[in-house]
C-alpha cells in the first residue's frame, strides 16, 4: 500500500516537469537553431553584404526580444515596433533590401492570419533588377 502510495505521489509530481517545454524554444516555438537558420536566410533573401550581416543580426535580435516582451493581443504596439525595426533597418540596408524584407514579412504574416502552417517560410520576392 504505501509503495502504491508513494509510486503515484511521484509519478503526479514529475507530470509538470515533463509539461514544461525544452529551454532553447522561445515563446514563438522556434528552437535556437530555428531562428539561427532564419536569419541565414534572411541574409540571402536579402542579399547582405559581409558588412551589413552583424548589424542586421544585432537589430533583428533586439527586436525579437522586444517583441516577446510585448502583450500578444496588442495590434497597436506590434505595429510600432514593426515601424521601429524599418527605421533601424533603413539605417543598415539599402532601399531595395529594405523592400524585400517588407515584402517577405508581409508574406509570413499573411501566412498566419490564413492559418497555413504547411510551408516553413513564403517564397523570397524576386530579385530586383538594378
Amino acid at each position: 500500500m504505501n509503495r502504491k502510495l508513494i509510486i503515484a505521489i511521484l509519478a503526479l509530481t514529475a507530470l509538470p516537469v515533463l509539461a514544461m517545454p525544452p529551454k532553447n524554444i522561445d515563446r514563438d516555438g522556434k528552437t535556437v537553431e530555428q531562428q539561427k537558420q532564419h536569419t541565414e536566410m534572411m541574409t540571402q533573401v536579402l542579399d547582405l553584404r559581409a558588412d551589413q550581416v552583424v548589424k542586421f543580426q544585432e537589430i533583428m535580435l533586439e527586436q525579437h526580444e522586444a517583441r516577446k516582451a510585448l502583450d500578444r493581443t496588442s495590434h497597436e504596439q506590434r505595429k510600432m515596433l514593426h515601424e521601429e525595426t524599418i527605421q533601424k533597418l533603413s539605417a543598415v540596408l539599402d532601399g531595395n533590401q529594405v523592400e524585400r524584407f517588407e515584402a517577405f514579412t508581409q508574406g509570413l504574416r499573411m501566412e498566419k492570419q490564413k492559418g497555413d502552417r504547411g510551408r516553413k517560410h513564403p517564397k523570397p520576392p524576386a530579385p530586383v533588377a538594378e
